[in-house]
């Protein structure tokens, strides 16, 4: 795969047709159930990974952060709030509706709750078992497996 920036070499062939030797991908996307709904991987490349996120209304995720994951969410449908710590070790929340976007860069302590029933996407840096949870940090107590994944190795 060429990345990005990367120069493409473009064959001419005898009749003076122009070959490109790079053509489009179709991934099979990957459906794994979640406490919270399920998500699905779209697209995992070198360069970015593209999941649809879906929320049960009442759903959350956990308060966590990544490492060296960065994240952006584009709410397709629904109504949800995304909570976060603003800076000063303080937890905020925000509401977000279809077409709002949601950037967190790596280190930013955050969390979803979906008020009604919500599609999500994310479009992330290709970085995988990347979390650390943040409840006991902040005093929030965890009920059972409720919100989310565990924190990975990473």
């Amino acid at each position: 795969m060429t990345a990005v920036g990367d120069t493409v070499r473009v064959r001419v062939t005898k009749d003076g047709r122009r070959v490109f030797p790079i053509s489009v991908e179709r991934p099979r996307p990957q459906v794994l159930m979640r406490v919270w709904g399920s998500e699905t991987l779209l697209y995992d490349g070198d360069d970015y990974t593209l999941k649809r996120l879906e929320y049960r209304a009442g759903a959350a995720g956990g308060l966590q952060y990544h490492r060296r994951k960065v994240e952006t969410f584009t709410m397709a449908e629904g109504h949800a709030q995304v909570e976060f710590d603003n800076g000063r070790g303080e937890l905020e929340m925000v509401e977000i509706h279809a077409g709002d976007t949601i950037h967190v860069p790596a280190g930013a302590v955050h969390r979803f709750y979906a008020v009604t029933d919500c599609e999500v996407y994310e479009a992330s840096t290709p970085v995988h078992n990347d979390r650390v949870r943040c409840e006991e940090a902040y005093g929030v107590e965890v009920v059972g497996d409720a919100y989310g994944l565990e924190t990975t190795d990473g």
